[in-house]
């Protein structure tokens, strides 16, 4: 598992009744930091009691970033997949291919399960992060997908577009150059 989160929390004290927020120097990069857990079942995550994925000899990036202080993000791995331990056969629906450089983003609605958008961007071969805000949605339900663009090092295509904006080369339908070295952000409603 791969935590990104900034090194050391800054708060700013609160003031009339408002809780303290997070203060980040925009020149402070974010820390990523690996935790291995071995197992040689398949197991299922779930990132704030929602699932994601089956999970063996795999990544999952969880980013913390966009928390507040105080806000808690709970990752629990649990199986195997198959009902008994060792189970060599892979959940179904996981597909094997090679990351790709070009695709076709992928048309995503504000409060669609975490399921069916996950199975589009992989048939899309993409690395998967997570993220959980609070949110007007249904929690448990997808927000918003952040895909990487190659060459740009903080542009990303937003899923669905913002409100009120057309990004050209940016919606659902068009091929977009992808950054293979960052994951595409899965925004779910806490």
């Amino acid at each position: 598992m791969v935590l990104r989160h900034w090194s050391e929390a800054r708060t700013e004290r609160a003031t009339r009744g408002r809780a303290p927020r997070r203060l980040v120097p925009p020149e402070e990069a974010a820390v990523e930091t690996g935790f291995l857990v071995d197992t040689a079942d398949w197991v299922r995550a779930d990132l704030d009691g929602h699932p994601l994925q089956w999970l063996r000899d795999d990544t999952i990036r969880v980013d913390t970033t966009n928390g507040a202080v105080g806000d808690l993000s709970s990752l629990t791995l649990s199986g195997p997949h198959g009902g008994r331990s060792g189970q060599p056969v892979p959940p179904p629906g996981d597909p094997g291919c090679e990351k790709p450089s070009q695709l076709v983003l992928p048309s995503v609605e504000p409060g669609t399960s975490v399921t069916a958008v996950l199975t589009r961007l992989r048939a899309r071969c993409l690395d998967v992060q997570y993220a959980t805000l609070p949110g007007k949605g249904t929690p448990g339900t997808v927000q918003r997908v952040y895909v990487p663009l190659a060459g740009h090092p903080v542009a990303a295509a937003f899923l669905p577009p913002l409100e009120g904006t057309t990004a050209p080369g940016r919606m659902p339908g068009d091929k977009i150059l992808t950054d293979a070295s960052r994951p595409a952000t899965l925004v779910v409603t806490r």
